[in-house]
């Protein structure tokens, strides 16, 4: 199952940047679990991959899921 408007907390999400940023492939196994069940990660025998669904909560934005707020290099609005 797969809920894009799903609550996250802040640990989760967190994770799930992690899984995506290839800097972690194993976490937490309460965290694995919730985010396996929300279908934002996957179990492959290199470990956790990101789903795209997972990719697509992330471009959500944080845990309320209001956009995230990019970064400008040497600007400012």
């Amino acid at each position: 199952m797969t809920r894009l408007d799903e609550f996250l907390t802040a640990a989760e999400f967190d994770a799930l940047e992690q899984v995506d940023e290839a800097r972690n492939r194993s976490i937490a196994k309460n965290l694995s679990d919730r985010l396996l069940e929300l279908g934002y990660i996957e179990e492959t025998p290199a470990g956790l991959v990101i789903t795209s669904a997972g990719q697509m909560r992330l471009a959500l934005g944080g845990t309320d899921l209001s956009p995230r707020p990019h970064s400008s290099k040497g600007g400012v609005a």
